[in-house]
């Protein structure tokens, strides 16, 4: 069709005789104007047939019409799409070739599954679940029962000062205005904790160790733990050797509140952490002002190429929640488990954290102590500290798993003017 200043002109026949044949699957097209060709597209008023007005039982061809031609194009173009995704037979042999290499890469070795086994959950999972029902009243009361289920409840809190029309708090346990808040609180039913302590239930969540089975305990043969209390920005790292894993609890400025100091971030960028490491992981715990009451996030750092155990622990920790900054428990062990027997940092601890087989770095930690014999003597060479300056040696373990400085050459010496240790600021 040809149309000139918004005005039909002409029609070239044969080019519409095709289209409607394809349209109509091969079916006759429609006749074209007796006495022309339809070539060249003459003035329709010379070429083409006059319409005739359709009879009433041709008003209804039309949409039959419409609906072949769609489902032939339909077909055409499924056709047409099935032939574009077919693999040819050396495009088939290379997807065979990189599935098998795919199942070869994501099979675990003989170490791997060695390392598994090893730290396998004894007689499968002992996760214990926490009742939907909350509390072991509602727990009787929504089944119908005279007891509470097997399940781990919750007990409501209730003060003086609490209004229960006000319903639950929205920071449940974590809230830090409890002694004041006149909404409900809650906290872990006493009685299914102590069953939980006594070992009458699955799990014992107050008794975390690395492996189920006591004989191989990775603890046991560890040196205790050791802490330095100093001032982390200006202590000299590079005295403590080299961490294949290294964990951070920074005390961010999160303008609020909180019962220790804070750093700046141009502090924590001046920090000369990256002496304390060639090949391994770093954990670092990140807070968001209005999320931290109920997770926290850990950042997790690759550096160089690690000797670490792959695909033994999961993503997700789930630990109780308890005073302000203190981490879960459950990280020693999952960090024991990715790196056994190797040397572990902890920065900005505080008393809680210290922990048998870790080196932790804080400034209220108190009295140093330094348990493994070699670091001991290197930072008393060096006169980092004297030996009044730290507790007594503990005996070490019969059969330590970590070698002297892990394996790594020993640090290099200080210069003079890095020997001066500043002593731990109460400000961070």
């Amino acid at each position: 069709v040809r149309v000139v200043g918004a005005e039909l002109q002409g029609l070239e026949v044969t080019a519409l005789a095709e289209f409607q044949a394809r349209l109509l699957g091969g079916r006759p097209a429609v006749p074209t104007a007796a006495g022309g060709d339809g070539v060249g597209g003459a003035p329709c008023g010379s070429t083409c047939a006059p319409a005739m007005p359709p009879s009433d039982g041709e008003k209804s061809k039309p949409s039959a019409r419409k609906r072949a031609a769609t489902a032939v194009q339909d077909e055409e173009l499924a056709e047409v799409m099935d032939l574009i995704n077919t693999k040819t037979i050396k495009q088939q042999e290379k997807q065979e070739q990189a599935d098998e290499l795919l199942e070869l890469l994501s099979k675990p070795s003989a170490k791997q599954a060695s390392e598994t086994d090893r730290f396998r959950t004894a007689g499968g999972s002992k996760l214990k679940e926490f009742c939907r029902n909350g509390t072991k009243e509602d727990c009787a009361r929504i089944n119908g029962a005279a007891n509470s289920c097997e399940k781990i409840h919750f007990r409501r809190i209730i003060k003086p000062h609490t209004d229960l029309s006000l319903g639950d708090c929205s920071y449940l346990d974590t809230c830090r205005h409890m002694a004041t808040c006149k909404f409900i609180h809650y906290e872990v039913d006493a009685a299914d904790a102590q069953r939980m302590r006594e070992g009458r239930a699955q799990l014992d969540p107050f008794a975390r160790t690395a492996t189920n089975r006591i004989d191989t305990d990775p603890f046991s043969q560890h040196y205790d733990a050791q802490f330095v209390n100093c001032d982390i920005r200006t202590f000299p790292m590079q005295v403590l050797g080299k961490f294949p894993v290294i964990m951070a609890d920074p005390p961010w400025d999160i303008h609020m509140e909180l019962p220790y100091g804070t750093m700046s971030d141009d502090e924590m960028r001046k920090m000369d952490v990256q002496v304390l490491q060639d090949d391994g992981v770093i954990f670092l715990w990140v807070t968001g002002h209005w999320i931290n009451h109920s997770k926290e996030h850990c950042l997790i750092g690759l550096k160089g190429n690690p000797t670490i155990n792959n695909n033994l622990d999961c993503d997700v920790v789930c630990a109780e929640v308890r005073e302000t900054s203190r981490k879960p428990d459950e990280m020693y062990d999952l960090l024991e488990r990715l790196a056994p027997g190797a040397r572990k940092l902890e920065l900005f601890g505080r008393p809680h954290n210290v922990h048998k087989g870790w080196t932790t770095l804080g400034n209220q930690l108190g009295k140093t102590q330094i348990t493994e014999p070699w670091l001991r003597t290197h930072l008393l060479e060096e006169g980092v500290f004297e030996e009044g300056d730290l507790t007594p040696l503990p005996p070490p373990p019969e059969t330590p798993m970590v070698p002297p400085w892990g394996g790594h050459p020993p640090p290099p010496r200080l210069n003079p003017t890095q020997r001066e240790v500043p002593a731990a600021a109460e400000s961070v």
